[in-house]
Protein backbone atom coordinates (compact mmCIF):
# COMPACT_ATOMS: atom_id res chain seq x y z
CA UNK A 1 0.00 0.00 0.00
CA UNK A 2 1.12 3.80 -0.84
CA UNK A 3 2.00 5.61 2.41
CA UNK A 4 -0.22 8.56 3.49
CA UNK A 5 1.97 10.01 6.09
CA UNK A 6 5.67 9.80 7.33
CA UNK A 7 7.76 11.23 9.39
CA UNK A 8 11.81 11.48 9.68
CA UNK A 9 13.37 12.15 12.74
CA UNK A 10 10.45 14.58 14.37
CA UNK A 11 11.27 16.47 17.41
CA UNK A 12 8.85 19.06 18.86
CA UNK A 13 9.57 20.89 21.75
CA UNK A 14 7.30 23.12 24.18
CA UNK A 15 7.83 26.87 24.67
CA UNK A 16 9.44 26.84 28.28
CA UNK A 17 9.50 29.82 30.83
CA UNK A 18 11.88 32.53 30.41
CA UNK A 19 15.47 31.00 31.54
CA UNK A 20 14.34 27.51 31.65
CA UNK A 21 15.22 24.37 29.02
CA UNK A 22 11.99 24.08 26.24
CA UNK A 23 10.51 20.71 26.97
CA UNK A 24 11.31 18.28 24.15
CA UNK A 25 8.12 15.97 23.86
CA UNK A 26 8.89 14.30 20.32
CA UNK A 27 12.18 13.20 19.65
CA UNK A 28 13.92 10.99 16.77
CA UNK A 29 10.11 9.84 15.93
CA UNK A 30 10.30 8.29 12.50
CA UNK A 31 6.85 6.67 11.67
CA UNK A 32 5.16 5.43 8.85
CA UNK A 33 0.75 4.98 8.07
CA UNK A 34 -0.38 3.82 4.82
CA UNK A 35 -3.19 4.03 2.90
CA UNK A 36 -5.93 2.27 4.26
CA UNK A 37 -4.33 1.25 7.68
CA UNK A 38 -5.24 1.51 11.22
CA UNK A 39 -2.84 2.74 13.49
CA UNK A 40 -2.83 3.28 17.45
CA UNK A 41 -0.52 5.11 19.84
CA UNK A 42 -0.20 3.88 23.03
CA UNK A 43 1.18 5.56 26.10
CA UNK A 44 1.11 7.61 29.43
CA UNK A 45 -0.66 11.01 29.99
CA UNK A 46 1.88 13.55 29.21
CA UNK A 47 4.02 10.40 26.75
CA UNK A 48 3.81 13.30 23.75
CA UNK A 49 0.32 11.14 21.54
CA UNK A 50 -1.12 14.73 21.39
CA UNK A 51 1.39 16.14 20.13
CA UNK A 52 2.14 13.37 17.81
CA UNK A 53 -1.55 14.10 16.63
CA UNK A 54 -1.19 17.39 15.75
CA UNK A 55 1.96 17.32 14.19
CA UNK A 56 0.32 14.77 11.45
CA UNK A 57 -2.28 17.85 9.79
CA UNK A 58 0.32 20.62 10.99
CA UNK A 59 -1.47 22.19 13.66
CA UNK A 60 1.86 22.22 15.48
CA UNK A 61 4.84 22.09 13.63
CA UNK A 62 8.60 20.48 14.00
CA UNK A 63 11.20 21.90 15.59
CA UNK A 64 13.51 19.50 14.16
CA UNK A 65 13.00 16.38 11.39
CA UNK A 66 9.87 16.34 9.13
CA UNK A 67 6.65 15.53 8.60
CA UNK A 68 5.13 14.73 5.23
CA UNK A 69 1.43 13.98 4.01
CA UNK A 70 1.49 12.62 0.50
CA UNK A 71 4.79 13.56 -0.15
CA UNK A 72 4.00 17.22 1.36
CA UNK A 73 6.28 18.62 3.93
CA UNK A 74 4.18 20.58 6.68
CA UNK A 75 7.32 22.69 6.84
CA UNK A 76 6.32 24.50 4.05
CA UNK A 77 3.25 26.82 4.79
CA UNK A 78 1.93 27.11 0.95
CA UNK A 79 0.87 23.19 1.27
CA UNK A 80 -1.18 23.79 4.84
CA UNK A 81 -4.38 24.35 3.35
CA UNK A 82 -3.99 21.08 1.07
CA UNK A 83 -2.11 18.81 4.30
CA UNK A 84 -5.25 19.58 6.23
CA UNK A 85 -7.61 18.82 3.51
CA UNK A 86 -6.00 15.56 3.27
CA UNK A 87 -5.44 14.29 7.02
CA UNK A 88 -8.77 15.00 9.01
CA UNK A 89 -8.31 15.37 13.19
CA UNK A 90 -10.44 15.29 15.68
CA UNK A 91 -9.10 16.76 19.10
CA UNK A 92 -9.58 15.71 22.33
CA UNK A 93 -12.02 18.35 23.94
CA UNK A 94 -15.10 19.12 21.17
CA UNK A 95 -15.70 22.56 22.17
CA UNK A 96 -12.48 23.48 20.45
CA UNK A 97 -13.40 21.91 17.13
CA UNK A 98 -17.61 23.00 17.07
CA UNK A 99 -18.20 26.68 16.23
CA UNK A 100 -21.25 26.90 14.86
CA UNK A 101 -24.76 26.93 16.89
CA UNK A 102 -26.57 24.69 15.30
CA UNK A 103 -25.26 20.68 14.88
CA UNK A 104 -26.10 20.88 11.10
CA UNK A 105 -24.26 24.15 10.50
CA UNK A 106 -21.27 22.86 12.32
CA UNK A 107 -21.04 19.52 10.38
CA UNK A 108 -21.22 22.03 7.37
CA UNK A 109 -18.71 24.55 8.45
CA UNK A 110 -16.02 22.78 6.69
CA UNK A 111 -17.09 21.68 3.28
CA UNK A 112 -18.40 25.06 2.80
CA UNK A 113 -15.02 26.40 3.47
CA UNK A 114 -13.83 23.72 1.28
CA UNK A 115 -15.78 25.25 -2.25
CA UNK A 116 -18.36 22.07 -1.90
CA UNK A 117 -21.37 22.45 -3.72
CA UNK A 118 -24.64 23.09 -1.56
CA UNK A 119 -26.44 20.23 -2.70
CA UNK A 120 -23.12 18.04 -1.96
CA UNK A 121 -22.69 19.27 1.50
CA UNK A 122 -26.67 18.61 1.96
CA UNK A 123 -25.85 15.11 1.46
CA UNK A 124 -22.57 14.85 2.98
CA UNK A 125 -24.12 16.08 6.34
CA UNK A 126 -26.73 13.54 6.53
CA UNK A 127 -24.26 10.88 5.85
CA UNK A 128 -21.80 11.78 8.53
CA UNK A 129 -24.26 12.67 10.72
CA UNK A 130 -26.16 8.91 10.01
CA UNK A 131 -22.79 7.74 10.31
CA UNK A 132 -22.00 8.92 14.08
CA UNK A 133 -25.50 8.12 15.31
CA UNK A 134 -26.68 11.20 15.13
CA UNK A 135 -28.88 12.44 12.68
CA UNK A 136 -31.83 13.22 15.15
CA UNK A 137 -29.94 16.08 16.57
CA UNK A 138 -28.95 17.69 13.16
CA UNK A 139 -31.23 20.89 14.39
CA UNK A 140 -29.85 20.78 18.24
CA UNK A 141 -27.91 23.35 19.46
CA UNK A 142 -24.38 21.60 20.21
CA UNK A 143 -23.83 23.97 23.33
CA UNK A 144 -26.98 21.71 24.86
CA UNK A 145 -25.71 18.53 24.05
CA UNK A 146 -23.87 15.95 26.51
CA UNK A 147 -19.79 15.42 26.11
CA UNK A 148 -20.04 12.00 24.16
CA UNK A 149 -22.46 13.70 21.78
CA UNK A 150 -20.08 16.75 21.02
CA UNK A 151 -17.55 14.61 20.08
CA UNK A 152 -19.63 12.72 17.80
CA UNK A 153 -20.67 16.09 16.12
CA UNK A 154 -16.93 17.15 15.99
CA UNK A 155 -15.84 13.64 14.29
CA UNK A 156 -19.12 13.84 11.64
CA UNK A 157 -17.72 17.47 10.66
CA UNK A 158 -14.27 15.82 10.18
CA UNK A 159 -15.92 13.13 8.08
CA UNK A 160 -17.98 15.89 5.75
CA UNK A 161 -14.49 16.96 4.66
CA UNK A 162 -14.13 13.35 3.05
CA UNK A 163 -10.41 13.56 3.73
CA UNK A 164 -7.65 11.02 2.93
CA UNK A 165 -7.05 10.20 6.47
CA UNK A 166 -8.61 10.68 9.75
CA UNK A 167 -6.68 11.50 13.41
CA UNK A 168 -8.42 10.75 16.23
CA UNK A 169 -6.90 12.47 19.65
CA UNK A 170 -8.65 9.83 22.02
CA UNK A 171 -12.03 10.89 20.87
CA UNK A 172 -14.47 8.89 23.20
CA UNK A 173 -15.12 6.28 25.26
CA UNK A 174 -17.86 4.92 27.32
CA UNK A 175 -18.94 3.82 30.93
CA UNK A 176 -21.60 2.13 31.95
CA UNK A 177 -24.12 3.59 34.71
CA UNK A 178 -26.70 2.77 36.10
CA UNK A 179 -26.69 -0.58 33.03
CA UNK A 180 -26.78 2.07 30.26
CA UNK A 181 -23.94 3.23 28.19
CA UNK A 182 -22.90 6.69 28.47
CA UNK A 183 -20.55 8.68 26.27
CA UNK A 184 -17.86 10.79 28.01
CA UNK A 185 -15.14 12.61 26.25
CA UNK A 186 -11.47 11.69 26.52
CA UNK A 187 -10.50 14.04 29.40
CA UNK A 188 -14.12 13.35 31.14
CA UNK A 189 -12.94 9.59 31.05
CA UNK A 190 -9.55 9.97 32.15
CA UNK A 191 -10.77 11.77 35.62
CA UNK A 192 -13.44 9.49 36.09
CA UNK A 193 -10.71 6.80 35.40
CA UNK A 194 -7.96 8.09 37.98
CA UNK A 195 -10.64 8.77 40.54
CA UNK A 196 -12.07 5.42 40.39
CA UNK A 197 -8.51 3.62 40.50
CA UNK A 198 -7.91 5.72 43.68
CA UNK A 199 -11.27 5.46 44.87
CA UNK A 200 -11.50 6.89 48.50
CA UNK A 201 -8.28 8.94 48.15
CA UNK A 202 -9.22 13.16 48.09
CA UNK A 203 -7.33 14.89 45.61
CA UNK A 204 -6.56 18.85 45.38
CA UNK A 205 -7.54 20.63 41.57
CA UNK A 206 -3.89 21.12 41.02
CA UNK A 207 -2.68 17.62 41.04
CA UNK A 208 -5.84 16.32 39.12
CA UNK A 209 -4.82 19.08 36.32
CA UNK A 210 -1.25 17.92 36.77
CA UNK A 211 -2.06 14.10 36.46
CA UNK A 212 -5.03 14.13 33.69
CA UNK A 213 -4.40 17.45 31.47
CA UNK A 214 -0.44 17.20 32.18
CA UNK A 215 2.06 19.66 30.31
CA UNK A 216 0.51 19.38 27.09
CA UNK A 217 -2.18 21.63 28.11
CA UNK A 218 -2.62 25.06 27.60
CA UNK A 219 -5.36 25.73 29.75
CA UNK A 220 -5.68 25.89 34.10
CA UNK A 221 -6.89 24.31 36.89
CA UNK A 222 -10.35 26.69 36.44
CA UNK A 223 -10.86 23.60 33.77
CA UNK A 224 -11.20 20.49 36.45
CA UNK A 225 -14.30 21.51 38.06
CA UNK A 226 -15.77 22.13 35.01
CA UNK A 227 -14.96 18.36 34.05
CA UNK A 228 -16.22 17.20 37.82
CA UNK A 229 -19.73 18.83 36.95
CA UNK A 230 -20.30 17.35 33.44
CA UNK A 231 -19.17 13.66 34.64
CA UNK A 232 -21.98 13.77 37.37
CA UNK A 233 -24.46 15.07 35.00
CA UNK A 234 -22.84 12.00 33.16
CA UNK A 235 -23.34 9.56 35.39
CA UNK A 236 -25.16 10.53 38.66
CA UNK A 237 -28.34 9.91 39.33
CA UNK A 238 -29.02 13.04 40.67
CA UNK A 239 -25.33 15.43 39.42
CA UNK A 240 -26.66 18.16 42.35
CA UNK A 241 -26.70 15.74 45.00
CA UNK A 242 -23.66 13.30 43.96
CA UNK A 243 -23.16 9.65 46.00
CA UNK A 244 -20.38 9.13 44.09
CA UNK A 245 -17.80 11.85 42.68
CA UNK A 246 -17.68 13.71 46.23
CA UNK A 247 -15.84 17.73 46.58
CA UNK A 248 -14.47 17.50 49.65
CA UNK A 249 -14.45 21.48 50.99
CA UNK A 250 -11.79 23.03 50.66
CA UNK A 251 -9.02 19.99 49.96
CA UNK A 252 -10.49 18.35 46.25
CA UNK A 253 -12.24 15.58 45.17
CA UNK A 254 -12.75 11.98 45.34
CA UNK A 255 -14.82 8.62 44.79
CA UNK A 256 -16.89 7.48 46.98
CA UNK A 257 -17.59 3.87 46.15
Amino acid sequence: MAEIIRTENLQYAYPADEGAEPVLALKGVDLTIEQGSFVVVLGHNGSGKSTLAKTLNGVLLPCGGHVYVEGMDTLDEHLLLAIRRTVGMVFQNPDNQIVANVVEEDVAFAPENLGVSSREIRQRVDDALAAVGMGEFARHAPHLLSGGQKQRIAIAGVLAMEPECIVLDEATHTVTARGKPVELANKEFQLLRFLMINAGIVFSRDTLYNRIWGMESLGNTATVPVHINRIREAVEEDPSNPKHILTIWGVGYKFQV
